[in-house]
Order: structure tokens, then sequence, then C-alpha cells
């Protein structure tokens, strides 16, 4: 597979521009260092090893498997690359967890990501570690090392990445300037909030949200969410405004996923928007503008024209 050169595709590319808005309200993000071509390579090999272990235990029908348990197998093995494997991954453990304490962050959880790819498809679901805990989150350095190291997505960006280094003559920390482990501290944000906005050459073209509404909030929460199209269709305005210094000021295509951030606490079970509830639209991550990027309720192929050219179309849809 080949480094993905689509713009946006690296967080490092639309981060720092939002972050230097003013007008723009962005979960805060924290970039670590790129990761030495060691780690890379440890991550890359450490996949087949958690991969192995994990079917293993599905296989039985006992599926026990933990974060710490999968994080001893991809550091296990006693070969002379495995020792070095290990010490490369916990390196990556402790520098996450140094991450985690640093001065002002308050969080316990952590959204981990690489700076090209989330590893949404890891091997162990966050749930089946600990019940009730939120996708794709973390609280220590440990279950950060293993997530990305139980993910093929990461694995294969990492190899895409060391293959084209290796092709041009330089090293993983050469190639695009290392590809780079993101935390993200998680902010009590509704999933039914969560939208995807289209922005093709600059114009707003499309918002589908991201999750189904089901359950008796659905009517409520798809209400709610109309409400706020004008503020999402305007907070991509902006970031279109801010992304601009990214492309020579030639108006930028990206997809930007939103979503709300109570200001107020809901009443009730917190399904619906709550008569007490306010919201405030903040951005969570920026995505290419590609296929290879989900347009939810759309299509890439039936709606071709729609998300690239317009007119405006917000599709708010309950599930079936």
């Amino acid at each position: 597979m080949p480094v993905d050169r689509t713009p946006f595709a690296d967080v490092r590319e639309w981060l720092p521009p939002l972050q230097q808005a003013h007008d723009i309200a962005l979960i805060p993000a924290h970039m670590l260092p790129p990761l030495t071509p060691a780690t890379a390579s440890a991550l890359v090999r450490a996949y087949a090893r958690v991969e192995a272990a994990v079917y293993a235990s599905r296989r039985k029908g006992d599926f026990d498997v933990s974060w710490a348990a999968l994080f001893a197998t991809a550091m296990a093995g006693d070969s002379e690359q495995t020792t070095g494997d290990r010490e490369a991954l916990r390196a990556l453990a402790e520098t996450v967890d140094t991450a985690t304490r640093a001065p002002g962050t308050s969080s316990t959880l952590f959204f981990v990501r690489l700076s090209t790819r989330s590893p949404k498809d890891c091997l162990l679901k966050p749930w089946e570690a600990a019940p009730g805990r939120a996708p794709l989150s973390v609280v220590t350095g440990q279950e950060a090392a293993a997530m990305l190291a139980s993910s093929a997505r990461v694995r294969d960006d990492l190899a895409a990445a060391a293959a084209a280094a290796a092709e041009s003559g330089g090293g993983v920390e050469e190639e695009g300037g290392g590809v780079a482990v993101m935390l993200r501290p998680f902010a009590p944000i509704p999933a039914w909030s969560e939208v995807r906005v289209f922005v093709a050459a600059g114009q707003v073209t499309a918002l589908s949200q991201y999750f189904p509404f089901t359950g008796d909030s659905a009517g409520a929460n798809r209400d709610a969410l109309a409400r706020y199209t004008n503020d999402f269709v305007a907070l991509a305005g902006r970031c279109a405004a801010a992304l601009s210094s990214t492309t020579n000021a030639v108006p930028p295509s990206f997809i930007v996923d939103l979503a709300l951030l109570p200001t107020t606490p809901p009443s009730g079970d917190g399904g619906g928007d709550g008569d007490d509830c306010r919201y405030h639209p903040v951005v969570l991550e920026v995505n290419p503008f590609s296929r290879a990027t989900s347009a939810c309720h759309f299509s890439w192929a039936r709606d071709h024209d729609r998300l690239h050219r317009g007119p405006f179309e917000a599709r708010l849809v309950a599930a079936s």
C-alpha cells in the first residue's frame, strides 16, 4: 500500500492552522515526536504476534485478552530483534504516559491515533477490555502501544512509510517528517451529535450525521442536531479559511468531523437534547476529500455532483 499523500491525510497538515485560528473550537490534541525507525518497525512486527494471540483466544471461546496481555504479547520473544522491539515499545509507552501527565492535562481517558490514521480496526475493542469504555480510548501508555500494535491500519501505514523511505534512501524519520502518534483527551461528546461535513474547493456541499439515531430519543436527537446545522456549516467554513494557508490560498477540499460539546448538563437520560442543555460545536478532526473517507449517508458514486459542487444538503436519518 503506497503512502497516502492526499491533502490532509496527516494530522500535522491540518492541526496547526486550526489550533492557530482564534475562531475555531477544537478539542485539544497533543502530537508526540515522530516515531523512530525502531519503534515503527517494532509496531509492524508486533502486529503478527498480537493477531495470532487474539484469534487463538477467540477460537477457544473464552475470550479473556486484556490490554496488559496484548502489550506483553507485543513484546514477546527472546531473539535479538524482539529484544530491540521490547525496548522500543516500552519507550513508546513511557512517552505516552509522560504526555498524559503533562501540565494542564486533567483527563484520565485519551483517544490515540497515528498522524495518518486511527487504529479503529484494533483487534481488542476497548469495551471488551473495560466495559463501558469509550471507543479507541486508552488510559495508559501500555494500552496505547497495545492498541497501535493490534491495528492492521497502523501496520500498513508504517510499513508503507518504511518502504517509501527505503526507496528514497532515507529512514522512517525522514519520510514525510516521520509518522507520529497523536493523543487527544476524551470530551463528553454525545455520539448522536457527531457529523461529517464535506467541503469542496472551499464550499460546504453536504452534511451527514456520523452515527444513526436510535432508541426512544432518536427523534429528539435528530431535531436537536438539525438546529445546529447552520452552526456546523459556519464552523466548516472557518476551517476552510484557516486551511487555505496550507494550500497557497487555493480553496481547500476536505472532510471535517464536528460534534456538539455540552456547555450545560443534559436532563433526563442524556439521550436527547434536554431543555436545560446547550451545546457548542467543536472540531474533532479533518479527513481527506477522497473515497478513502466514508461518505456516511451520502455516496461517492450516486452523490458525486452534490459532494463536489452542491447545492448543500444535510442528511439526518433515523435508523429504520
